[in-house]
């Protein structure tokens, strides 16, 4: 019986001593299981892998330009000046006009006034004998003359007028020996009966003649206003190819 007693403590002592020391165990097991994790290093993304060198790439091909994106071509053929716009419309206010060099030149019709004339405006045309602008305008004593001269396959009617020892005219020349058709108007300055300067019309910039003058059935040149027109020959070579 007291055997079997020691043998019974002996065992309970042996279960107890196990179980203590697998608690033990268990113990340690998680302690090192927290250590390794505070020790892992942090998740790093790993880089795709690289393409291979014989991978080709798509290049890039624009395509054609739209209809209405597609910037105008130059032409060879084009002219490099902008498109004239045509002589002026005819008023009855404008006795004539036209550019010469880009400069204006203006012969306007007053005659419905109390006071009939017809003022001439000039921009700057020549720097002798005009100033930087020159406007004059018919008086009775001093009217604008009209000249008529033919011959030569030409026909050649020119409108001036005098201001002291400098004279100035407009002509119109009608025929074969006119030169250009498109530059029929040329402008003269004279000092005394020496001509100083000849310059046509720019082209496409000239209006028609609309003097207060008109022909008889005869073709004879008749004035309608002599206070501001009057007929008369000129001893001047207004022609500008003389």
């Amino acid at each position: 019986m007291r055997l079997l007693n020691i043998f019974l403590v002996g065992i309970l002592f042996t279960g107890s001593a196990h179980a203590q020391f697998g608690s033990f165990l268990k113990d340690l097991k998680s302690a090192a299981e927290g250590i390794v994790q505070n020790q892992r290093p942090e998740t790093v993304p790993v880089p795709a892998p690289a393409q291979s060198q014989n991978t080709k790439q798509e290049t890039f091909v624009p395509g054609p330009p739209s209809k209405e994106n597609t910037p105008p071509v130059a032409s060879s053929s084009s002219p490099t000046k902008a498109t004239p716009k045509g002589p002026p419309e005819k008023s009855p206010l404008i006795a004539f006009q036209c550019k010469i060099n880009g400069k204006e030149l203006i012969y306007r019709n007053n005659l419905d006034s109390d006071d009939p004339n017809i003022s001439v405006r000039m921009e700057s045309v020549n720097a002798k004998p005009l100033l930087m602008d020159y406007d004059w305008r018919s008086e009775a004593k001093d009217p604008l003359y009209v000249s008529e001269e033919t011959g030569n396959r030409a026909l050649l009617t020119t409108v001036y007028f005098k201001v002291k020892q400098t004279t100035y005219s407009i002509s119109l020349c009608e025929g074969m020996m006119c030169g250009n058709v498109n530059q029929p108007y040329s402008f003269a300055v004279f000092n005394g009966d020496k001509k100083i300067s000849s310059d046509l019309c720019d082209e496409d910039t000239a209006s028609e003649f609309n003097f207060p003058i008109k022909s008889d059935k005869n073709g004879k040149l008749l004035t309608q206003q002599k206070s501001v027109l009057m007929i008369k020959k000129s001893s001047l070579k207004f022609n500008p190819f003389d």
